[in-house]
This record gives C-alpha cells, structure tokens and sequence, in this order.
C-alpha cells in the first residue's frame, strides 16, 4: 500500500498487473503435468489471498465508516471558545 494525503492506498495497479499475468500463462498450452499441477496451485492461492483482500478492504471500509457517522459533524473540534466579555469594575 501507498499513502496519498494520508490515506492508505491499495495497489491497484499492481493487482491488476497480477491478474493479467496469471490469465495469459492460464492461456498457454500445459503439456506437461508438473507444470499445469504449479500453475494450478498458484492460481489457488491467487485466489485464496485475492478473497482475503476483499475481505480485508471491507472491513476496514466498514471501520471507516463508523468512525465517519461516529464523529461530530464539526471540523475544528480543537478550537477554543471565545471567553465571555469581563464587566469594568465600578
């Protein structure tokens, strides 16, 4: 993950990139069974950690969002409050 102003992003790209990959050697011809029993296990776990990721990002979208309808709809919750006006002294 990268940061942008703060925020964490995932690699979007980078999975994408993945993803493509792992479809064009899917596209190749498997004669031999090593190979095609490797890619097949790779392509498992592919998938294994592709759902994890899902299951991860929502989660944390899930936080989030708590936290967003949990915070008070005020930016500056830090700012002090103006003190009231003293009366002269008679």
């Amino acid at each position: 993950m990268f940061f942008l102003g703060g925020l964490k992003m995932p690699p979007q790209h980078e999975r994408h990139l993945v993803e493509v990959y792992i479809h064009e050697l899917g596209k190749q011809k498997m004669r031999e069974n090593a190979r095609r029993f490797r890619y097949n296990q790779l392509l498992s776990r592919f998938n294994q950690f592709r759902e994890m990721w899902g299951r991860k990002m929502r989660e944390r979208e899930e936080v989030r969002s708590i936290f967003a309808a949990a915070r008070p709809p005020s930016t500056n919750r830090h700012r002090r409050l103006p003190r009231p006006a003293q009366q002269p002294r008679a």
